[in-house]
């Protein structure tokens, strides 16, 4: 007998039954009648399992259907001689919607229970993005619903099977994703009239049907009750720095009553803040332009040619055979840069890259400048290019990538999924000195220990200064000729101007006196200090965070006198 009889045989019911028999001999062998439910057309565990992957990672139904059709043929899964048993695209596509309704019966449950929801909005081409946070009692499980619904849920008042201790009854649960994503406002046919029509009063109307999509059940009617009771709890809008999505947030309080809270999205705000002051700093805006944005800019143009980024390769292994290691330590050949204009983080690590690589890109266009094969109008870009690579363009370099690789860290802390607002007004110190300290004060130009950490301004300077003169042709070109000390001053006070520029930026965004920032009575390390300080004999911080608490309540509202904050009564 083959070995696939024998495991389609463990497949089957007959076998199942025996061996429950066996290892349960004491109990009497019943034959259920829920057996015959199961036969058939009936999705198995594995079956969703599939469809949950094929959505999970995006592919076509006619994809995920012929990789199960070769799953089908591999396990011998047979109907008669030799004909396969799989999933046909249109059955994917059927669980598809099934996990899906699934999914918001699960999302309404959560809106349902909720006492706070927050709503932000992002737009991207022709589609919106509306996600929420939420948070509700946990004395439930968040996938049912109290009583009888439109979603044909109910729950029992027992004991909730989440494993809820009766401690934590009362509690609240968080929760978050996506309302909606909708296609030009999710509106099907729009008339040529409706392009007149105020741009943020189509965004709120947007939103309101997002919610109203989410509140209606497959198959079933709007659940008026659900959508009136999350407009009701709705308590803050986030969207980015747009106008009109500012605004939108303002319009939506005519149906959100307890809207307190618009305020813009913080990593959109610091990114603006931080790369858009570099950027207008004029030394940096060239070396922008010319590395990165222009046309037949270096970045992209050795990007889009094979026989260019060959050419870097084997640069880098010549200067690793002279030196033993590129900028930075760096001791493998970098085979590409990782630029894309269209990425938020485009220009930090590709600014990285190109200071550990000065050296050999230096090599490279000193080769294609050379070379008479080469189309007279390409030799002439890289000798004009080698005539900018100059000490000053070095120094910009490092400092720009200096600068926004700390603008990204400082945006990745708020470019997170759930982050806390109590920590805002500290983290936002925290980066602001550092910004002083480094860039304002100069450390970004101190030497620094390579097995300590090198600033990308160091490693172009270094690698500037460690390489030799580069004979090409008949020229002969220095990365770092004498008297280039003087080029670091003039670099380090456009870096001072940028860093100011950018720092009052970011005061403006997240000023002190704002909402946004009163969070900060929640976070207990301010209170540490506060307390600290005021066992000192200054009681300033205590009386600016019990205003802020006040501000809070009076915002909200709450009453006062409920806060456990002893020093706002």
């Amino acid at each position: 007998m083959q070995s696939c009889r024998i495991r389609e045989h463990a497949k089957s019911d007959v076998h199942k039954l025996a061996a429950e028999s066996f290892f349960n001999p004491g109990v009497p062998l019943v034959l259920s009648q829920d057996v015959d439910l199961l036969r058939g057309a009936v999705p198995q565990v594995g079956d969703w399992l599939r469809a949950w992957r094929a959505v999970r990672t995006p592919v076509s139904w006619t994809a995920a259907e012929l990789a199960q059709k070769t799953e089908a043929f591999v396990e011998r899964r047979v109907i008669g001689d030799s004909t396969p048993t799989f999933m046909k695209r249109k059955v994917f596509a059927a669980m598809t919607r099934i996990m899906a309704e699934v999914t918001r019966r699960e999302k309404r449950a959560s809106l349902r229970q909720a006492t706070a929801i927050s709503i932000s909005v992002d737009d991207r081409q022709a589609y919106r993005l509306i996600r929420y946070k939420c948070a509700g009692p946990i004395s439930q499980r968040p996938s049912s619903e109290s009583g009888p619904s439109s979603d044909g849920v109910s729950s029992d008042s027992g004991p909730s099977s989440d494993g809820v201790s009766s401690e934590d009854a009362g509690a609240l649960r968080s929760r978050s994703g996506v309302l909606a994503v909708l296609r030009r406002g999710g509106v099907a046919d729009e008339s040529i009239e409706s392009i007149d029509e105020d741009y943020s009063v189509k965004m709120r109307d947007s939103i309101l049907r997002g919610i109203e999509r989410l509140c209606t059940p497959a198959g079933g009617a709007r659940d008026d009750e659900l959508v009136q009771h999350v407009l009701d709890h709705v308590l803050t809008f986030c969207a980015d720095g747009a106008a009109p999505a500012q605004k939108c947030g303002k319009l939506l309080k005519e149906f959100c009553r307890r809207l307190t809270l618009v305020w813009r999205d913080v990593s959109h705000a610091l990114r603006i803040a931080g790369i858009g002051s570099l950027k207008c700093e004029p030394r940096f805006a060239s070396f922008w332009s010319d590395v990165f944005d222009a046309r037949h800019a270096l970045v992209p143009d050795i990007q889009n040619s094979d026989a260019w980024r060959a050419k870097l390769m084997m640069a880098q292994k010549r200067v690793m055979s002279h030196r033993g290691s590129q900028g930075g330590g760096l001791e493998k050949v970098m085979q590409h840069f990782a630029f894309a204009k269209q990425r938020m983080d485009s220009a930090a690590e590709p600014a990285r890259k190109y200071c550990c690589l000065v050296a050999a890109l230096a090599v490279l266009l000193c080769s294609i400048a050379a070379d008479e094969r080469v189309d007279r109008d390409v030799r002439r870009r890289a000798q004009t290019f080698i005539d900018k690579m100059t000490p000053k363009h070095f120094v910009d370099a490092g400092l720009f990538a200096d600068f926004s690789s700390s603008v990204l860290a400082f945006v990745r802390v708020f470019d997170v999924e759930d982050h806390d607002p109590a920590m805002t007004m500290r983290q936002k110190t925290t980066h602001m000195q550092k910004w002083e300290r480094v860039f304002v004060d100069g450390q970004v130009l101190a030497a620094c220990p390579l097995d300590q950490g090198m600033t990308c301004t160091q490693i172009a300077i270094d690698q500037a200064m460690a390489c030799g003169p580069i004979y090409y042709g008949n020229r002969c070109l220095r990365l770092w000729p004498q008297g280039a000390a003087a080029e670091v001053g003039e670099a380090a006070a456009g870096i001072r101007r940028v860093v100011e520029a950018s720092i009052s930026r970011v005061h403006a965004e997240l000023s002190t006196g704002s909402l946004q920032l009163d969070f900060c009575v929640f976070d207990l390390k301010t209170w540490h200090r506060a307390l600290r300080r005021e066992r000192e004999g200054n009681d300033d911080l205590v009386r600016l965070l019990a205003r802020k608490a006040g501000r809070i309540c009076k915002a909200l509202p709450l009453v006062p006198q409920a806060c456990p904050i002893p020093s706002i009564s």
